[in-house]
This record gives C-alpha cells, sequence and structure tokens, in this order.
C-alpha cells in the first residue's frame, strides 16, 4: 500500500475465508484472509490512510474479527444490512455478483450514501445472543419431548419425562 494516497471510502465483501476489500477514490482492490493476524497486519496497514469510513455487510458474524479490528484500531467501521447494498446495487444497474463486484459497490455505497455510524457491539454481546439463541431451542425440544410420552405407545420413553421434570432448566 502507498501512504501517500488518501482513501476516504473502503468496501469490505465478507466471506468465511477471505475478505475482499475495495478503496472507492482509487479503485484498489486486496484480498485478505479472513483470520485475525491477516486481519490485523491489514488493519495496521489501514491506519496509514485517512478514511473516512470502512462498510462491512452483515454475514453472519464472519465479519466480527475484521469490525472488532477496526473498532479496537479508531478506524470509522459500519456494519450495514446487505439487503440495502445489494438494493443500491441494483439501483445503480450492477446486476453482476462477484467477490470483487460486491466490495466495490460496498465502497460506492459507502462513499455515496455516507451509512451513519452505530455503536460497535462489544465481544460479548455475540455471546450472549448465541447462549439465548441456544436456550430458546433447548426450550423447544424439552416442550417436544414432554409430549411425545402422550402420543408414543413405547412406555421407555417415559422415562426422559422424567429427567425433564427433574431438570429445572427445563421445567
Amino acid at each position: 500500500m502507498n501512504n501517500t494516497e488518501i482513501q476516504t471510502s473502503v468496501g469490505v465483501d465478507v466471506g468465511k475465508a477471505i475478505l475482499n476489500i475495495a478503496f472507492h477514490s482509487s479503485g484498489r482492490f486486496y484480498t485478505v484472509p479472513n483470520t485475525e493476524a491477516h486481519i490485523l497486519r491489514f488493519v495496521r496497514n489501514l491506519k496509514n490512510y485517512e478514511i473516512e469510513r470502512i462498510v462491512v455487510e452483515a454475514s453472519g458474524r464472519h465479519e466480527n474479527a475484521m469490525v472488532q479490528a477496526c473498532h479496537q484500531a479508531g478506524l470509522p467501521i459500519i456494519i450495514v444490512n446487505s439487503i440495502s447494498v445489494r438494493s443500491y446495487a441494483q439501483a445503480i444497474g450492477v446486476l453482476a455478483e462477484t467477490d470483487r463486484i460486491d466490495a466495490k459497490v460496498i465502497a460506492r455505497y459507502a462513499a455515496t450514501l455516507k451509512p451513519y455510524f452505530k455503536p460497535i457491539p462489544d465481544k460479548t454481546l455475540p455471546r450472549i445472543i448465541d447462549l439465548l439463541i441456544r436456550r430458546s431451542q433447548l426450550l423447544g425440544m424439552s416442550t417436544m419431548e414432554k409430549t411425545v410420552p402422550r402420543s408414543c405407545p413405547n412406555p421407555s420413553i417415559g422415562q426422559f419425562r422424567l429427567y425433564l421434570d427433574i431438570c429445572p432448566a427445563f421445567g
């Protein structure tokens, strides 16, 4: 990366294994492995530029390492809804979907629409959300299991009902 070049808006297309990163003002494009070590190295390089905003599509939490690294480095990171970006792409006539094109569209979206900044959740919030989701799933499974003995003629299945009645987490 050239330190004398000023970049303003950066778009990041997030994949499970790869981050595709486009700079709007210069058209530069980078591919970075979606690992903590590679992200930290890339973020250190980003600090050499005057960046107005870095926009990342929400993608099932694969973006978390990039978001946290940018946030901790004091870089202006924004998570946006992928539907908004896709609608923007259609509005400007970009119908192709490749990682490189997606990153460029996200960078253009960032430069044109200038999405507003929202607080970045700390690392514990996704863990809490995961636990609440899992609790809800287990409660649903417990309810289903409690109804099985009534409809199943096999008496040994009723022993599971006894366990569910004893266990306070499922009661």
